[in-house]
């Protein structure tokens, strides 16, 4: 007999859906699915034959799956509420983006500390005064 009947979905790169039913065990299983309520048709699905316990849908198909598994004993289905898969780029490009901002800002943040720690500790250690200028008096040897 059909058992229980997983369904699993997955995003993949070009934003098409790949859809997989797997049941737990059966012998020469027969596979039909439908979406919200209606037969596949080739408007909904990119590959995979309808009849296959794996179909890619095309990009922005949402709505409530199932798949329904039978052999000549019994049958089993499973159901999932599908929603559009979204580009994981945008948020890959806004992380970037943020960080950027963050690292300039830091640098900025260090530079005008690193300025002002020279004009408060720095910069008043290294005035010279006349005292720094002490003219050492050296004698001349003669030789006689």
């Amino acid at each position: 007999p059909v058992s229980s009947v997983q369904l699993v979905s997955e995003c993949l790169s070009q934003l098409e859906m790949k859809v997989s039913c797997l049941p737990e065990r059966g012998d020469s299983p027969q596979y039909s699915w439908t979406l919200d309520g209606q037969t596949l048709t080739d408007s909904v699905v990119l590959s995979g034959h309808k009849e296959t316990n794996v179909i890619v849908l095309k990009r922005h198909v949402s709505g409530h799956l199932v798949c329904s598994v039978r052999n000549h004993i019994s049958h089993a289905s499973e159901e999932k509420n599908l929603f559009v898969c979204k580009d994981a780029s945008l948020l890959i490009h806004g992380s970037l983006f943020a960080a950027t901002i963050l690292s300039c800002a830091g640098i900025c943040l260090y530079f005008k500390l690193k300025d002002k720690y020279d004009k408060e500790f720095v910069a008043p250690l290294s005035k010279k005064t006349p005292e720094d200028f002490k003219v050492i008096e050296h004698s001349r040897l003669s030789h006689d």
